[in-house]
């Protein structure tokens, strides 16, 4: 029973956004920009996402990584969060297709 005098949230140290789509949705603006890197209120999409993951105290961030990943890994290259540790992952030189996978 929790008599609030302690903070029982739990908090996942870690966290992983899924970025490596296409954005095929928002083409032909993708075609030369990946998706988390579209502006949103003046700042990269991404920039909201990993700030939400701070406030909420993530402290390692994965950021999957495929359409244009070059420009993603450029963009924190120069503009890296200072709070988080975030790693880049994905696959650069092959996409795995659903029909590609065998039984």
């Amino acid at each position: 029973m929790n008599d609030g005098s302690a903070d029982t949230r739990l908090v996942p140290l870690r966290g992983m956004i899924l970025a490596a789509g296409y954005g095929t949705r928002l083409a032909p603006v993708t075609d030369h920009v990946p998706k988390p890197l579209l502006p949103v209120g003046g700042r990269p999409l991404l920039d909201h996402v990993i700030a939400g993951c701070d406030t909420a105290g993530v402290q390692d961030i994965g950021v999957n990584t495929h359409h244009l990943a070059d420009m993603v890994a450029e963009y924190f290259g120069l503009n890296g969060p200072e709070e988080s540790a975030v790693a880049l992952t994905g696959y650069t030189d092959q996409l795995l297709e659903a029909t590609d996978l065998e039984d």
